[in-house]
């Protein structure tokens, strides 16, 4: 062929090529898996427990993941430096046996249909040789089925549960271990309950330790459960090596099922190492040799870091009147990472003579637990602990967690310290620093006494109404009070009705009848009286018989007032003291300086609030300034200077668009300052 002309055209290279690829592809079909290459991958790579990282480490050889590595068949260096790993592998020769123990108390009764969709999903998970058995406790402890693996009908049965009985969860538990501890293969147990054991004659421990002379992981589910419960069902996981749940939502289920049963069936390597809590940026290499086979991947991720010292702080009212509420909150500085679970238990303590947390219930709303468990639990009187569990932060923000706080009447005038103790921040090394708060309990036991006047009054149907009389200097109107008053009745009259009167707002004292003789006057907790003397109420009586010169015999039999020593909060002005014990010694600080509070507390955004600002005389007339920030002291809102006159001024403090959170109102006038915190609810 001439160099110069092109080469002849044919179809049958074409029809080679096809051949050779057949060809090729025939060989490759041939090739022993052996001889594939070994591929190794990264998954679920978890930082939220640094210093703990977890992660799964897949190889495979020709697109099947291998099975039956162990620790000698993995090397993992972070950063250079080559950690030790704790390395759970799938052993191809073993089938799983799970038992579920299912709680179908009558309490269980909303939560069966999402229960039984959830158990299902773990049903669903088994392998084909896996097997599984289901005990459930109410009224009786039944195994509804044992081991199969017809997961048809499984469900038929998980389908037919209801909810009945009590719940007798150790024993329960202990049956499910008994049934399975005979099984082949990787044991697993899987208990939910939503309530505490009321029926059990095993304990909690006998549990656990007949799961680990089993080799049996028990992963636990606590619905809606509060301590000790809580902890004794963290318990079940932790000391068999399985996973723990706390739930409190139905909807939450699927998903806690669907990790458990990914746990169950995991075909990958699990591993975790403990790494440096410094390191953000992260490199590992893995290496996987299998024989005289290797595999290798490097990846590099960026990690949170926690902060190597922090501030955990409470924070409570200025002042409470007896029985007047408030809400204290506990807050971690700088804000907990938002990438991180947070593990921390801290315990605060107060005097209970004066105080103490009435319900004994955590308040999340716009806090880091927002929608997560928060433990409370009395240890002791005046000794509450606190504990938060794998809580991922629902928002960048230094509240933790509130909880409510109520004053107790005691003739005192000191301020209660609230104080943060055994605090443990688990994770990465911490410094942390507590920081207390005070509480003025300023409260005076005084005497009071009513008076009656000479004459009463009759009216045309002959009846008698007879005024009970706050003679002056009885009560301070700029102060709160709370009232306790016991009448003895006349045997020769009867009590028609009782009148309000003017010294207090019109349907805040109430009246009972202890017995049949005694009328009670009280105040619907702490008041702030209307007037500082008049008419405490009139009583409205019909006379039985005719009475000439015998007058009605009505007996003060017990009076107790109590009245705050103190402003309603603390001022910011310098040299203010405080006198241990002594309530007139504080009386002559009252009026020293403006005060303020607001009602009703919390504030909402869609309402708001009103806040009670009161100057006294030496302030009457002067320029104020008014002014909300946030915590961290940005101004949120301002207004004008105003000229505020003696007496109480009632302003609407608006709260639309303000995020929730606690914040600070402040007041200014000539060289002094009064400050009060406060937290706008969603």
């Amino acid at each position: 062929m001439h160099p110069l002309l092109p080469p002849a055209r044919s179809t049958r290279p074409a029809r080679v090529v096809f051949a050779l690829a057949l060809a090729f592809a025939a060989c490759v079909a041939a090739t022993p898996l052996a001889a594939q290459p070994l591929t190794v991958h990264l998954s679920d790579v978890d930082f939220t427990g640094l210093p703990t990282v977890k992660l799964k480490i897949c190889a495979e050889r020709g697109g099947a993941l291998l099975r039956g590595l162990d620790a000698d068949n993995l090397t993992l260096t972070d950063n250079g430096v080559r950690r030790p790993l704790t390395v759970r592998c799938p052993d191809p020769t073993r089938i799983n046996s799970v038992v579920m123990v299912l709680d179908n108390s009558g309490s269980m009764l909303g939560v069966m249909p999402k229960l039984i969709e959830a158990a299902g999903r773990l049903v669903d998970s088994l392998g084909a040789t896996d097997e599984c058995a289901i005990v459930t406790f109410g009224r009786f402890i039944t195994v509804r089925q044992d081991f199969t693996t017809d997961k048809t009908q499984l469900k038929t049965v998980l389908a037919a549960l209801v909810a009945e009985g009590g719940t007798p969860l150790y024993d329960a538990s202990l049956l499910g271990l008994d049934i399975l501890s005979a099984r082949p293969g990787n044991r697993h147990a899987v208990i939910i309950t939503d309530g505490e054991d009321n029926m059990s004659v095993n304990t909690a421990a006998a549990v656990v330790a007949r799961a680990q002379a089993n080799t049996i992981k028990i992963h636990s589910i606590a619905f809606g459960i509060t301590e000790p419960y809580l902890s004794v069902m963290r318990g079940f996981a932790t000391g068999t090596g399985g996973l723990f749940f706390s739930v409190v939502r139905p909807s939450e289920l699927t998903n806690v099922y669907e990790r458990i049963a990914a746990e169950i069936t995991e075909r990958c390597c699990v591993v975790e190492y403990q790494a440096n809590c410094t390191d953000s940026l992260r490199t590992l290499d893995v290496i996987v040799r299998v024989g005289a086979d290797s595999a290798r991947t490097v990846e590099s991720f960026v990690t949170p870091s926690r902060p190597p010292a922090a501030v955990l702080a409470v924070t409570v009212p200025s002042s409470l009147a007896p029985f007047e509420s408030g809400l204290a909150t506990v807050t971690l500085s700088p804000a907990p990472v938002q990438t991180l679970a947070l593990n921390l238990r801290f315990t605060v303590e107060f005097d209970e003579k004066l105080v103490k947390i009435e319900p004994l219930l955590p308040f999340t709303l716009g806090t880091v637990a927002e929608n997560q468990i928060v433990t409370m639990t009395q240890i002791a009187p005046g000794r509450v602990a606190f504990g938060m569990s794998n809580i991922i932060p629902a928002a960048a923000t230094q509240l933790l967690v509130g909880f409510p706080i109520q004053g107790l009447p005691a003739d005192t005038s000191r301020a209660v310290e609230f104080r943060i103790v055994d605090a443990v921040l688990d994770g990465c090394p911490v410094v942390l620093t507590t920081s207390p708060d005070t509480v003025d309990v300023c409260q005076c036991l005084r005497p009071f006494a009513v008076g009656f006047p000479a004459a009463p009054s009759h009216s045309s149907d002959g009846n008698v109404e007879v005024p009970l009389l706050v003679p002056p200097g009885m009560l301070d109107p700029r102060t709160r009070a709370l009232l306790r008053v016991d009448i003895a009745l006349p045997a020769d009259a009867a009590l028609l009705d009782v009148l309000p009167g003017d010294v207090f707002p019109e349907g805040t004292v109430l009246s009972s009848r202890p017995d049949t003789r005694t009328l009670r006057l009280f105040t619907d907790g702490t008041v702030l009286p209307a007037r500082a003397d008049g008419v405490l109420a009139s009583l409205r009586l019909a006379v039985t018989q005719q009475i000439s010169a015998t007058a009605l015999h009505i007996d003060l039999l017990r009076a107790r007032l109590w009245q705050q020593c103190c402003p309603s909060d603390t001022t910011i002005a310098a040299g203010g003291i405080f006198i241990d014990g002594y309530c007139e010694k504080l009386l002559q600080r009252r009026g020293d300086a403006p005060t303020m509070r607001i009602a009703p507390h919390p504030v909402t955004r869609d309402n708001g609030g009103t806040l009670h600002v009161y100057v006294p005389e030496r302030f009457a007339g002067a320029a104020c300034e008014l002014s909300v920030t946030d915590m961290n002291g940005k101004l949120v809102r301002s207004l004008p200077s105003r000229v505020f006159p003696q007496g109480e001024t009632l302003l609407a403090l608006d709260a639309d668009g303000m995020p929730a959170g606690r914040y600070m109102v402040l007041l200014r006038a000539r060289d002094t300052a009064a400050g009060l915190s406060f937290l706008v609810a969603r």
